[in-house]
């Protein structure tokens, strides 16, 4: 490994500022990593609640998230990470199961046969998704200002197999409606997830909380590499000072040669930085927590069509506990419900829960908690390049790369961009 005598700070100990700091310290630099909070993940990282460590939301990816995994792979984190290479995702309408899934490893055939063999359609409209995927396929980058939803529809697609196919993979993915989805946005998730990495893909999970395991093995990697991680220290100013960056916190003043802000919109604009567009869209995702004294489902998720429930995620693998089973409900694009008290949605979905899972009245429910992330997605509307004040503090996140969506794979995705353009 080469030597960089420049010391760098980063701030935000989300995904976006973890593989930056990897991905320096591989070229030699010396680097100081600053998360104001107790834990490590940004909007994928975890709290606390009753002696057990939660994430904040269902952290699922996918094999094709190169960049994301190439970092765990360098954290020596893989014995972690369960990762599906074949798609099996069970789909749940009207109270009976059906499967979308592949096991033939090959690309396009692993997509055609999962489609051809998704009973919840009839045959033509399947065969009208794997031509409409072939067209999504060949698109081409354009200016269109139309909707991912509106697109569907000009291609053949008809309201049911919207809502029992494209809703279930894209609204999630986006954590938006499909009418507030652009085309190419749309064609750019497709491409990131499926017809680039042209293998097959299945949903993979942490086997522990996102936060738990990567404390130890980030901390022990920053440490062998003259490397710190500062947290519960937040970062409140920062400044040019004789051609280095001037860091503050209420503990200590910090000098750097070049910093990197890894944190979300709000905390740019907390150290005064002028965005070019601060024309940006969010979203939010609530998590709905459930503990029952008895098993409701053997599967690790359930995918649902045309329910209030979308994905419904069980930890049976990974809780050894056998006194309380813990479900959890993700409800995407969310914003419309922030509002709502958090018994009044308990109780909502647990009733809808019962119903959907056919729960017996002598399963108890022993506990449920409530996690909102009112700004779980943050997307800048104009593809242009953010106006910074100095040459020397630069800016990552999946909020940046506004041709893709906001995943972990992103994140790490521009994290991986800045440092091969402007670190040598």
């Amino acid at each position: 490994m080469k030597k960089n005598n420049e010391k760098i700070a980063i701030i935000g100990g989300g995904i976006s500022g973890i593989t930056a700091s990897v991905l320096l310290i591989e070229k030699g630099y010396k680097v100081d990593i600053f998360e104001a909070k107790k834990n490590l993940g940004g909007r994928a990282g975890s709290i606390q609640n009753k002696n057990i460590t939660i994430d904040i939301g269902q952290h699922i990816f996918l094999p094709s998230y190169k960049t994301f995994l190439e970092v765990l792979d360098k954290l020596g984190l893989n014995h972690y990470l369960n990762i599906e290479k074949k798609l099996n995702i069970p789909i749940q309408y009207k109270g009976k199961k059906y499967l979308l899934k592949s096991r033939i490893p090959f690309f396009p055939l692993n997509m055609m046969f999962s489609v051809i063999g998704y009973k919840n359609l009839k045959f033509s409209e399947r065969i009208k998704i794997i031509i409409c995927l072939y067209k999504l396929s060949k698109l081409k980058d354009n200016n269109s200002k139309t909707s991912f939803l509106s697109w569907l529809k000009q291609n053949g697609q008809n309201n049911n197999m919207i809502k029992k196919f494209w809703d279930i993979i894209s609204k999630p993915a986006f954590n938006s409606e499909l009418n507030k989805i652009s085309i190419n946005h749309a064609k750019n998730l497709f491409k990131l997830m499926i017809f680039d990495y042209k293998k097959n893909v299945g949903i993979c999970y942490f086997k522990k909380p996102f936060s738990e395991i990567i404390e130890k093995n980030f901390h022990s990697y920053l440490k062998n590499n003259n490397s710190n991680l500062f947290k519960t220290e937040k970062i409140e100013e920062i400044k040019s000072f004789q051609k280095k960056i001037s860091l503050r916190s209420k503990k200590e003043n910090y000098i750097y040669d070049k910093a990197i802000v890894a944190t979300n919109l709000g905390g740019i604009k907390n150290y005064g930085e002028n965005l070019i567009d601060n024309n940006v869209k969010t979203d939010s995702i609530i998590n709905i927590y459930f503990w029952f004294d008895k098993k409701i489902i053997d599967e690790d998720f359930i995918s649902f069509s045309d329910s209030k429930l979308e994905w419904v995620f069980s930890d049976n693998k990974l809780i050894k506990s056998k006194k309380e089973y813990r479900i959890s409900v993700s409800i995407s694009a969310a914003n419309n419900k922030l509002k709502i008290q958090n018994e009044k949605l308990i109780l909502e979905y647990e009733k809808i829960l019962r119903k959907e899972l056919n729960i017996s009245k002598k399963v108890k429910t022993i506990r449920s908690l409530i996690i909102r992330s009112p700004k779980a997605t943050q997307i800048k509307m104009k593809n242009n390049n953010i106006r910074r004040k100095n040459k020397n503090i630069y800016f990552v996140g999946d909020w940046t790369l506004s041709s893709l969506p906001n995943t972990m794979e992103t994140a790490a995705l521009s994290s991986k961009k800045l440092i091969d353009n402007h670190f040598k």
